[in-house]
Parts: C-alpha cells; structure tokens; sequence
C-alpha cells in the first residue's frame, strides 16, 4: 500500500471548512416551535403530561428530568428551572435527574417534533415554551387536586 503525503494550503482548508461546517448547519438545522407557528403551521394538538417529567415526593421534594444532555451550555439546570419556576417550586428543593433517550419527552410535554438534541444552541429557545407549559400544568393539576 503506497501512502501520498498531500499538502494543503490555507486557503484550500478554509474553503473545504467552509463547505463541511455548511453542510453540517443544514443537517442540524431544526425550526423552532415558535418559527413554525409564524409560518401558518399548526400547533401540535399532543397534550402535555407533566408528569413524565416531574416527581412530587411526600418530603416536599421534588425530582426533575432534564431531557436533554448537558454539554457546557447550562441546559441540564436551565430548562428543569424554567420548569420549577412555573410550577412555583423553590429550587432549592429540586432535584435534576438525566432522562434516557426516549420519545416520551418530547411527545409529553406537548410538542412531538422537538426531541433531546442538543446542538447549535437550539435546546433552550425549543423548549422553552414547551417546558413552561409542563410547569404550569403541573402547577394547575396541584391547585385542583387541593381545592377537591
């Protein structure tokens, strides 16, 4: 087997970088939630059930999952906040678990065509409606549990 040793000027580098990291922000590119909407898309009629994501404990403690993997960006703490703070919760008394990879997170908070990516900083802008919506309808089934 005979091996080439091929040499690569800067500005052929650039250019193939160019079209690789291109390529790859197609591949990745996902539309927003609320992008969708302002282009006449129908909003998904999936119900919310919050609790594939929260757990009440009978301490007054609570476990939230963080469906998507944390890689440096604040992701595992910031949408299982966002969550805590619609459902009035002191985060003091949160507890974040790491979900598994499974459909179930994005079909159960209400928004079946957002899954558990985390990359080109998309994660919090997609799940920020959604993961509030979790939050305050967890809110909303306590205060109705205890006005029965």
């Amino acid at each position: 087997m005979k091996t080439t040793n091929t040499q690569l000027d800067r500005r052929s580098f650039l250019k193939v970088s160019a079209l690789a990291g291109g390529g790859m922000l197609i591949g990745l590119y996902t539309e927003s939630e609320l992008l969708s909407q302002q282009r006449g898309a129908p909003p998904a009629p999936t119900p919310v059930n919050p609790s594939t994501f929260i757990t009440v404990h009978p301490d007054n403690t609570f476990t939230i999952i963080a469906k998507n993997p944390e890689t440096g960006q604040g992701i595992r703490n910031a949408l299982p906040m966002v969550i805590a703070d619609e459902f009035d919760v002191d985060w003091k008394q949160v507890r974040v678990q790491q979900s598994d990879l499974d459909p179930k997170y994005a079909r159960d908070m209400g928004a079946p065509n957002v899954g558990q990516i985390e990359g080109g900083s998309t994660a919090t802008p997609q799940n920020y409606t959604p993961m509030r919506n979790v939050g305050a309808a967890a809110r909303m089934m306590m205060v109705s549990a205890a006005a029965k």
